[in-house]
């Protein structure tokens, strides 16, 4: 009887493919997540950035805004001081 009129070895192929794709299939899917993973972290960077730069910004406007009423201050002192 010749090996492919066996109904174990069409199971078996059956088995083989279908284990073949199931793998196949994961590694597609996986690496599908990778890609949304690795735009995540990309997208992330960028907020990341963007916050950055808005803290940097307010803490520079904070700084002149403190320089500001250091130097009102100063004036005011002076203004105190020559009104005694």
């Amino acid at each position: 009887m010749e090996f492919y009129r066996d109904w174990k070895f069409w199971m078996f192929v059956i088995a083989s493919l279908n284990t073949f794709l199931t793998i196949f299939s994961l590694v597609i899917i996986k690496f599908n997540d990778f890609k949304h993973v690795g735009k995540d972290m990309t997208e992330i960077k960028e907020k990341l950035e963007s916050i950055e730069k808005t803290q940097r910004a307010q803490g520079e406007a904070i700084a002149s805004m403190k320089g500001i009423c250091a130097e009102r201050g100063k004036v005011l002192d002076n203004i105190t001081k020559q009104g005694k």
